[in-house]
């Protein structure tokens, strides 16, 4: 690789004149390295320009404390400091570097092969020293140019118009159409999120390029094709475009984002385009939707599963009083033991209901709706049932029961049972 052969150059030692400035020309040359060594004990700003004979996109101009850089295309190296990337992707016949120092040697580079070129470094305690001055369209500060509004780029040589919400551009038939430069002021916008929206009436459409860096490119050089300049897209009358744009609390590029149009054909130039910028914020509502939708399908989940326990429950109890009916009415498996008990406490039912003038009531005659007014348990057809002459229906057993207590009167209205006197209850 060249930027390893440069580490064995010969290092050219810079000497301040009295006006704490030092140059130098060099012709036909490939890399040199220059350092610089403080005498002052106090922190000095040095400006460091290289004036190239032609544009050469390949020529490259570094600056490191302490010792020379080893990586041209380190990812640590700082632009405008260590680096002049911004010159050298816009293609300039200029690099610009600004680096401070107390007591640290300075070791400058310059990367090229074959070129003819001129170096000068300007020494200062002063730190508002800017490239070309910021064109005299800019504040200088210790961070670089502060463009004034209506202008952008490193320099501030640039004419670009500032974004902002509702603006329409109208097309016209002039060249200056086919590449307008933009800018999103980004000072009142730090820390938030911008929905930035793009409509126009042309069917063919517009490019809208956004730069991610402080260098701005024109469409017809190939360097716009890197990705790590710039994005581009398009906008149509078919298809608008929508960009959100975050806006970070330190911007690289000086509280401004550089945005460039270009039309798609060049034989159509009358064409408008409508800019929108708002401020995007987030649907907080859906996703609190969607929480709300799962915790109601939770609880429609266990409302439910708690409506199936229960009716399991009810059921499962329903089966057992119906089991225990059943096992009380079963008739005996063998024949022809009178002793038995079953066979014993059924005639004693017969013998009740008879001497009570209790009738049995038939399966479509009981009402599975009515309850036994002693247990308080339903009336159906599993269990006999018998009713009063006043009309008054009872389970057998729950009615022979309350007989056997010698209280011979309905349990619901009191209503004396009509006794015969040989008919007497027969008491155990």
């Amino acid at each position: 690789m060249f930027f390893v052969s440069y580490c064995l150059a010969q290092v050219i030692e810079v000497k301040f004149n009295q006006q704490s400035s030092w140059s130098g020309e060099f012709k036909n040359s490939t890399n040199n390295t220059f350092r610089i060594t403080p005498q002052d004990k106090v922190e000095q700003f040095y400006y460091i320009k290289v004036e190239l004979n032609i544009t050469n996109p390949k020529f490259m101009l570094l600056a490191q404390k302490n010792y020379p850089i080893s990586n041209p295309f380190s990812p640590i190296l700082l632009d405008g400091e260590n680096i002049d990337a911004t010159n050298q992707y816009e293609n300039r016949d200029l690099r610009y570097l600004k680096i401070a120092s107390i007591d640290q040697p300075i070791y400058i580079t310059t990367l090229g092969e074959q070129v003819d070129y001129k170096i000068s470094i300007e020494k200062s305690e002063n730190h508002n020293f800017c490239q070309n001055q910021c064109s005299y369209q800019g504040d200088c500060q210790k961070q670089g140019c502060f463009c004034l509004p209506g202008y952008t780029g490193i320099d501030c040589s640039q004419n670009a118009i500032p974004i902002i919400d509702n603006m329409s551009l109208h097309g016209n038939q002039s060249e200056q159409t086919y590449f307008s430069l933009l800018y999103l002021p980004t000072t009142s916008l730090q820390g938030y999120q911008y929905a930035l929206k793009f409509k126009t009436n042309n069917y063919v459409g517009l490019q809208i390029i956004v730069y991610k860096t402080s260098a701005i490119i024109n469409p017809k050089e190939q360097l716009l094709a890197d990705p790590n300049l710039c994005d581009i897209y398009q906008v149509s009358k078919n298809k608008e475009l929508e960009l959100l744009l975050r806006v970070p609390d330190i911007p690289q590029q000086r509280n401004r984002l550089n945005f460039a149009i270009k039309t798609i054909s060049a034989d159509f130039l009358s064409q408008d385009l409508e800019i929108s910028l708002k401020e995007y914020v987030e649907e907080e509502v859906t996703e609190l939707s969607d929480t709300m939708i799962i915790i109601i399908s939770i609880g429609c989940v266990v409302f439910v599963s708690l409506i199936i326990m229960f009716c399991c429950y009810k059921q499962y109890r329903r089966k057992q009083a119906q089991s225990r009916r059943m096992m009380q009415n079963q008739e005996p498996l063998h024949s022809g033991h009178e002793n038995h008990p079953i066979i014993q406490e059924q005639i004693n039912l017969d013998e009740v209901c008879q001497k009570n003038c209790l009738c049995k009531l038939s399966s479509k005659e009981i009402n599975p709706e009515e309850y036994c007014s002693i247990c308080l348990e339903p009336l159906d057809s599993t269990q006999e049932v018998r009713q009063t002459r006043c009309h008054h229906n009872f389970h057998i057993k729950c009615i022979n029961l309350w007989l056997e207590k010698a209280k011979h009167e309905c349990p619901i209205c009191r209503q004396q049972l009509e006794l015969k006197p040989q008919d007497e209850i027969m008491r155990t």
